[in-house]
């Protein structure tokens, strides 16, 4: 009997133990793309989830299936001013990716070169759109904005075939685009900083938004992983693009596709970097001011509390 109850005891006791035993990887969601080349390095030390659009990011961040989301600052910072959010905005990943290209027979040395002419773009009242009027707008440019669905579509049907001299895109099809062509290139976040009238120090564009069950600890240990990761994909981003490629294809295919040439340009050209949300709270309440003067759609004249932010 006694043997029966000591067995019986060992059971439970390891029940209890599996059963209060942290998993072993953190449970990550992250949208393709640049957010995935930016954590890419360290897809192997979490369970990774890959979603393609935002609607899924948006449902997620009203949840707590994951520990961690990548998902764009507006969309947090919308649903947090709505009061439905489950997790905070820890970390800012990915900014600047904005460019305006021409091909290299059509001049564009400066913001100036475009009054009067036609930019192809995408996304209309969005983030990046308000961003592109405002550099216009403070640079005292006059342009024509034509719009398309995607990204995608502006350099495969308009930019790529010559149906248009001048586009708004951003990486990788900027260094998709460079390795078809020469084009002359116009960093939109430079403009922005160099502004003498309402100067913009940066355009956020990717969060780490932390579950708020987690401890503190837990947060930290995750932060850091993935700050040590982008501070590795800045120091020799071929290195990193190599690294990329190693990973599995069949989960990441995304590497793949876009080849070791893109991935570097990625990494030089896409604004990838690790802040702390919590240190640039001003900067980026500002940003979040011009984006609902431009559409008050998104915030209604709010900005998010200090409960958005993780405060470390």
């Amino acid at each position: 009997m006694k043997k029966i109850i000591s067995i019986l005891l060992l059971v439970l006791v390891s029940i209890l133990f599996m059963g209060c035993k942290e998993k072993e990887k953190p449970y990550l969601l992250t949208p393709e793309g640049i957010p995935l080349v930016a954590v890419g390095g360290v897809v192997d030390e979490f369970e990774v989830t890959t979603t393609p659009g935002p609607q899924v990011l948006q449902s997620e961040l009203l949840q707590d299936n994951y520990d961690v989301i990548v998902a764009p600052v507006t969309l947090g910072a919308q649903l947090s001013i709505k009061g439905s959010i489950n997790y905070k905005i820890a970390g800012l990943i990915t900014f600047d990716n904005m460019y305006i290209v021409s091909k290299k027979n059509v001049t564009l040395n400066s913001i100036s070169d475009l009054n009067g002419k036609t930019i192809y773009s995408y996304g209309q009242n969005q983030p990046s759109d308000i961003m592109l009027k405002y550099a216009l707008e403070k640079s005292g440019v006059s342009a024509t904005i034509e719009y398309a669905d995607s990204v995608s579509t502006v350099v495969s049907s308009y930019f790529m075939p010559g149906n248009a001299d001048y586009a708004l895109v951003a990486e990788p099809y900027l260094s998709k685009i460079k390795q078809k062509m020469e084009v002359n290139v116009i960093d939109v976040a430079s403009v922005l900083r160099s502004l003498s009238d309402g100067k913009v120090e940066f355009i956020p564009q990717a969060a780490i938004y932390v579950y708020n069950g987690l401890t503190k600890a837990q947060v930290k240990k995750i932060l850091k992983t993935i700050e040590n990761n982008i501070a590795s994909l800045n120091l020799d981003s071929a290195a990193y693009a190599k690294l990329l490629l190693e990973k599995d294809a069949n989960l990441y295919p995304l590497f793949n596709n876009l080849g070791e040439d893109v991935l570097k340009g990625v990494c030089q050209n896409a604004g990838i970097n690790y802040l702390k949300a919590c240190d640039n709270k001003a900067k980026l309440e500002e940003f979040f001011g011009i984006v609902d003067k431009a559409n008050k759609n998104l915030f209604n004249s709010q900005v998010p509390s200090d409960d958005f932010y993780f405060n470390y």
